[in-house]
């Protein structure tokens, strides 16, 4: 796709690819993954999948400090997950642990439930500690749930899904899912070897599960993988991305509005590129978002920023390195 200098970007509106699982069904609402490439639906973009976005578009779309960390795939992808059965216990490596040994990101990611029924279960982390031996023969048994965390989900539950952490579903439940962008996934009961040296078998914090998530306007989750935040408004507001210089994502929970003049309705996924420095979000009564951004900045490790731009040894005969004042400025 070559590039449009003359028309600008706009908040894009992605349309769904639908998969079926065994556990149910999975509703991919934007995905850079190479397998899964979402597609724009309306405006002069409509048809091109993501990745061919941020091949030409590149930082005009995640911003500058995300394009030096993530490069040109989008770092972030939600999906919608319709439980019916058992979610078998999964993980997902962090991001220092995908990238060594699979040149991939990580696996953080949030559930915000939608919907669940009386015989629901949800289970996150070690409910104790415990040590990689008794793991081990806990998962081969088909008993490691026995020493997990577990608890009824409710809609408008937000649950925290750490990187490295143990988790699974069971019952009828569905949920909005934001998460890393990475295929990376394993199941216990067939990966476990694959996994036994990272995942995390400490307890698990009860604060990584919240209750009516929604019903205000306010941060949700603030982390190295992404920030998340609710949005929920029936007034006219303007949104300035001047300062941070960076993508933000919209899932609409309830309600229909227009950002930035695209309409978005329940159950779909908008995102506003970073160079939309300024938009405005026009809500049809009362309206429920969730807004997700990766504030993130790439550091160069072979690069010590105090270290003196000279080489030891080396003859700099002709130049000034001693001069401790500035010199003056031409006009």
């Amino acid at each position: 796709m070559e590039r449009q200098n003359k028309k600008k970007l706009y908040p894009l509106l992605f349309g769904d690819e639908v998969l079926a699982r065994d556990w149910g069904r999975e509703s991919w609402k934007l995905a850079d993954l190479g397998v899964v490439d979402s597609k724009v639906r309306g405006g002069w973009l409509g048809g091109n999948t993501i990745s061919d976005i941020m091949e030409t578009y590149m930082e005009k779309i995640s911003g500058e400090d995300v394009f030096s960390w993530c490069g040109r795939q989008f770092p972030l992808m939600v999906k919608r997950l319709d439980i019916e059965g058992e979610l078998p216990l999964r993980v997902a490596p962090d991001d220092v642990i995908a990238r060594e040994r699979y040149d991939a990101l990580g696996g953080a990611r949030a559930w915000l439930v939608l919907e669940a029924d009386e015989n629901a279960k949800v289970w996150l982390g070690m409910a104790s500690e415990i040590d990689a031996t008794e793991a081990y023969a806990l998962n081969l048994t088909g008993a490691l749930k026995s020493a997990m965390n577990s608890f009824k989900p409710a809609a408008g539950d937000l649950i925290h899904i750490l990187p490295c952490q143990v988790y699974g579903a069971v019952g009828r439940l569905s949920v909005l899912e934001i998460s890393e962008s990475s295929g990376l996934e394993f199941e216990l009961a067939e990966d476990f070897e694959e996994v036994l040296d990272f995942i995390e078998l400490n307890a698990c914090s009860k604060g990584q599960v919240s209750s009516d998530a929604c019903s205000a306007s306010r941060g949700l989750i603030e982390s190295e993988e992404f920030n998340l935040e609710s949005i929920r408004t029936s007034e006219a507001t303007l949104i300035s991305s001047r300062e941070d210089s960076c993508f933000r994502l919209f899932a609409c929970v309830s309600g229909k509005a227009q950002i930035g003049g695209t309409p978005v309705t329940p159950g779909e996924v908008v995102l506003v590129p970073a160079d939309c420095h300024d938009f405005t979000l026009e809500p049809e009564g009362e309206i429920t978002l969730l807004m997700a951004q990766v504030r993130r900045e790439w550091a160069d490790g072979y690069i010590n920023p105090d270290t003196e731009a000279f080489l030891e040894g080396e003859d700099y005969e002709g130049l000034d390195t001693d001069r401790e004042e500035e010199p003056e400025l031409l006009k």
